[in-house]
């Protein structure tokens, strides 16, 4: 599998391997710590400590678009 990688403002989010997604936070960008994203089939285990609301809904709408969760996932 080649590695996917999406660069944000906030992080830059890697494909470990099928369904598994590390968001790695940009320094100064208003996300402070790393996090993930793992489709686990019928279920999306999102773990967020980004630190700020607007990088966790940047975190979502990357979620919604790497999966098939969208527009499956409750409002922050």
């Amino acid at each position: 599998m080649e590695q996917e990688i999406v660069e944000t403002e906030y992080f830059t989010l890697h494909t470990l391997c099928d369904g598994v997604f590390a968001a790695i936070a940009k320094p100064g960008q208003g996300a402070w710590s790393n996090a993930g994203i793992i489709d686990l089939g019928d279920e999306l285990l999102v773990f967020d400590s980004l630190s700020t609301p607007s990088a966790g809904e940047e975190l979502r709408r990357q979620a919604e678009s790497l999966t098939s969760f969208s527009r499956s996932l409750p409002s922050l």
